[in-house]
């Protein structure tokens, strides 16, 4: 079946069952807000993977939302100061393959991972809180980072991890939105659903992690952390509005805004002026000695 159409069926399947029966309408909008798409890996990115260390680590003492222990996979390259690379919803640890030569002629080593869920580490569904797992663990192996740069989910997970204690001097994001509710009426939106759906999805993201939504949003959490940071997003973005950068760099007062045009929300992460600044910035000093972490709310 043509993919345009099988999604158009499924959108109108959804807003039947909504009519219908609303309750189950969102508690499958709940089931399949946890599914990230699986995308295979293309070429490009497989490329890169010929130089890289690639390693698997336990997700021990773990359990993933479906139900199984399972293991994430990391990629490094080069030696240095290491600069950590997150992924969005539905990408993978090479996705932000453009950056790595840049980084390493720098004087960089460079780290990307896969989610759970996410490229070749296991799980079908994921959430949140075991991104932020994956990230402490990372700092566990690897230590605290120099810098992180994050596209689009990465952003809010990386965040949110650092909030928890995560550590880096500074932080990059790439189109990333700026509240939870902007994720969740996207969301709802591609699949069908109405305001009202997303309203009560919200409502039990609250409750099934006993959290207010806002500790969610990255605009909310990143202004405490006074962090030095860049904004970068893109004027043509179809899948984060341009607003969100916005929303974000005017709350996140430490932090650079770069606006783009015509790069949409994924050829950004290729583009030559995007990557120069992103490398400018992360070479460039910011505070010296300083690590920041948000267990406490301040620099350490």
């Amino acid at each position: 079946m043509n993919q345009k159409l099988a999604y158009r069926l499924f959108k109108t399947a959804f807003r039947s069952v909504e009519t219908i029966a609303s309750p189950l309408a969102v508690h499958w909008a709940a089931r399949l807000f946890f599914v990230p798409p699986r995308n295979p890996r293309p070429v490009k990115e497989r490329t890169c993977l010929q130089a890289a260390k690639i390693d698997k680590h336990p997700m021990s003492g773990h359990q993933f939302v479906d139900g199984r222990c399972g293991e994430y996979y990391t990629y490094s390259w080069g030696n240095g100061p290491t600069v950590l690379l997150v992924h969005g919803w539905g990408g993978r640890g090479t996705q932000l393959y453009p950056l790595i030569n840049p980084l390493l002629q720098a004087g960089y080593r460079v780290l990307s991972f896969d989610g759970p869920a996410h490229g070749d580490s296991s799980g079908s569904r994921t959430n949140i809180y075991e991104f932020e797992w994956v990230l402490q663990d990372l700092q566990e192996r690897y230590g605290a980072f120099e810098t992180i740069v994050a596209h689009s989910f990465g952003g809010v997970a990386s965040a949110f991890s650092l909030n928890r204690g995560l550590e880096t001097r500074q932080l990059v994001t790439i189109s990333s939105p700026a509240t939870m509710e902007y994720l969740l009426s996207t969301f709802c939106r591609q699949i069908g659903g109405s305001d009202a759906v997303a309203e009560q999805l919200g409502i039990r993201f609250s409750d099934m992690f006993n959290t207010p939504l806002d500790s969610f949003s990255l605009k909310e959490i990143i202004a405490p952390l006074h962090l030095p940071g860049l904004v970068i997003h893109d004027r043509d973005d179809k899948e984060v509005d341009f607003f969100n950068g916005e929303e974000l760099a005017t709350q996140w007062q430490e932090a650079e805004f770069m606006p783009t045009s015509g790069l949409g929300h994924r050829r950004i992460l290729a583009d030559k002026a995007v990557i120069r600044r992103v490398v400018d910035f992360i070479d460039r000093p910011h505070r010296p000695g300083k690590l920041v972490s948000g267990r406490n709310g301040v620099a350490a």
